[in-house]
């Protein structure tokens, strides 16, 4: 049984209710994920019971999405958001959708994380993702506070010989 798939329209309101659940947003994600779904489907995943969800995108060789030279040189997948419900977080669900949007392009993972949520480190880092660089004033809070996130990426693979 395949454990991630690729969503379809038929997830946009359970991916809704997981970012929801996940970041006590208001709904904000709401337009991102529609033109996601319109713009780069292969990239959105979900996973086989609707307990989360992963955006993320191609990025072709040298594109410098976060204006930090020591993080770019080779096309990389760039992961917008990976979120789990609270219900099942902790129980795998985010590794395999990470690992599976990895796998759909072959090729290393670059996310930006917030700094405080260490949950979310330790998961990039059990991948083997690095930090490497500072984004500034990436992130905003509920308060309207804004900060920066924390660069990470995981080493550019060599072909396979």
């Amino acid at each position: 049984m395949k454990l991630v798939r690729q969503a379809d329209e038929s997830d946009f309101e359970r991916i809704i209710e997981i970012e929801k659940a996940s970041f006590a947003t208001k709904g904000g994600m709401r337009a991102q994920v529609r033109e996601h779904l319109r713009s780069f489907p292969t990239g959105l995943f979900v996973d086989w019971k609707s307990r989360g969800y992963l955006l993320s995108t191609l990025v072709e060789k040298n594109h410098d999405l976060f204006d930090t030279t020591h993080c770019t040189g080779a096309a990389y997948v760039y992961i917008t958001s990976v979120a789990v419900h609270p219900e099942h977080q902790g129980k795998g669900v985010g590794t395999r959708l990470i690992q599976a949007a990895l796998a759909q392009f072959g090729l290393p993972g670059l996310l930006c994380v917030d700094p405080s949520n260490a949950g979310a480190i330790k998961l990039y880092q059990s991948l083997g993702f690095r930090k490497c660089g500072v984004a500034y004033r990436f992130f905003y809070d509920q308060t309207g506070r804004i900060f920066n996130g924390n660069v990470m990426r995981q080493p550019t693979r060599k072909p396979k010989a």
